[in-house]
């Protein structure tokens, strides 16, 4: 449905790849911020073929695809503003996300939204969209029996908890799970 053929596997590799190499630098510099720049634009353009032709979105192609858009704006944005989570751009994107994470009702959709769930959570700064992702996360625990979902929402949890005492300097989801001693894998959020 999503994932390797439509690109969306190309734009996480190259974003993992940026964050990795901001991490090794320290920091963003002219060739970094660069790549950032590019893959702006070939976000902002992306536009599966899967998803255009549904326009009553009965099967939740539609907002998939625009939850995953949203997902990876909110990585590239932390990447490129890691001081800058109450932006209201970025907010504005967390909200958009939700609200297609919200619509999400079918098996397949279920089934790989785990991962900009937990990319737009992390986000989420606002009680709405908290809410919201807590209702996410609860329908997401209801479908699935595996520990990763689970473990994904008590990572959540706990960085609200830490980012509302302060306790956080910079808003690095990846640094944040580093901490914690875990990672994507462990959790099994890889996205498709």
């Amino acid at each position: 449905m999503i994932g390797a053929y439509n690109g969306l596997l190309r734009m996480v590799t190259k974003l993992s790849n940026l964050q990795d190499r901001i991490s090794s630098c320290g920091q963003l510099d002219g060739m970094l911020i660069g790549e950032a720049n590019d893959l702006w634009i070939e976000l902002d353009q992306w536009q599966p073929s899967e998803c255009d032709t549904d326009l009553t979105d009965f099967n939740g192609r539609q907002s998939l695809c625009q939850t995953y858009q949203s997902a990876l704006f909110v990585w590239l944005f932390a990447l490129t503003y890691p001081d800058r989570i109450t932006s209201d751009r970025l907010q504005q994107s967390v909200d958009h996300g939700i609200g297609h994470l919200c619509k999400m009702q079918t098996p397949g959709g279920l089934s790989v939204s785990l991962f900009p769930a937990f990319v737009l959570g992390f986000a989420c700064i606002h009680t709405k969209t908290r809410e919201q992702s807590s209702g996410i996360f609860q329908q997401l625990l209801d479908f699935s029996s595996f520990g990763n979902v689970r473990r994904a929402w008590d990572m959540l949890q706990r960085w609200w908890a830490d980012y509302d005492s302060g306790a956080c300097e910079v808003w690095n989801w990846k640094r944040y799970l580093e901490s914690q001693e875990t990672s994507l894998i462990d959790m099994n959020l890889q996205p498709p």
